[in-house]
């Protein structure tokens, strides 16, 4: 939805009712903050994958920015959107990260990333301005649909969502939920964390649906 949302009601810091759902609610918070700080409103909310994608990194110490709009027009609009933009401020890791969901063929796949990384390699820079940054910086297309040997995509590495899940569950089960909790903060990531240590039944009923 990109339309520009009315105002709920609002009492206080919540809202009493109850029939607007909570993701409207907040794309509206963000539009009037947005107005407020005269910046750009995000194109559209991010999807899962990239939430997922931004937890992890921000969990590793990056410092992460989501939907990012870059190459503002001077009759209005933006050239685009980068997904997910990453510093690591110790390793000085400068990474672009573009996460898709589709079943696209090869072909179509290669154009579209081809030019979301030319399009990082031209702005991502410059929205560090004042950091020590590296020469190069490092762009990924995270794919969940698709297969085969290839390693590349668009001139930027190819990860599948498969091998990034396994890397964050190998990772969190060796951190227990009751001793190395993940920041509530980052829920995608917490909700991993609980799948990786409690999948296993311990023989009684727990069905909280009936």
């Amino acid at each position: 939805m990109t339309g520009e949302l009315k105002a709920p009601l609002e009492t206080g810091f919540e809202h009493r009712d109850w029939s607007i759902p909570r993701q409207l609610l907040r794309r509206y918070r963000l539009q009037r903050f947005h107005r407020q700080s005269n910046t750009p409103i995000p194109l559209r909310m991010s999807n899962h994958l990239e939430q997922l994608t931004a937890e992890w990194l921000e969990y590793r110490g990056y410092f992460v920015r989501q939907s990012v709009l870059v190459g503002k027009r001077e009759k209005g609009g933006f050239e685009g959107e980068l997904d997910i933009v990453a510093l690591n401020p110790v390793t000085r890791h400068l990474l672009h990260v573009e996460c898709s969901l589709d079943a696209d063929p090869w072909e179509k796949r290669e154009h579209r990333f081809t030019a979301k990384f030319e399009r990082g390699r031209r702005y991502v820079p410059s929205l560090f301005d004042g950091l020590d940054l590296p020469a190069e910086f490092d762009q990924v297309a995270l794919l969940q649909m698709g297969g085969g040997e290839r390693t590349t995509l668009g001139g930027g590495r190819l990860v599948w969502v498969a091998d990034f899940i396994s890397e964050i569950v190998e990772h969190l089960r060796r951190h227990r939920p009751d001793r190395s909790a993940i920041p509530s903060t980052l829920p995608l990531l917490r909700t991993l964390q609980l799948a990786a240590h409690f999948s296993s039944s311990r023989g009684r009923p727990g069905l909280i649906s009936g």
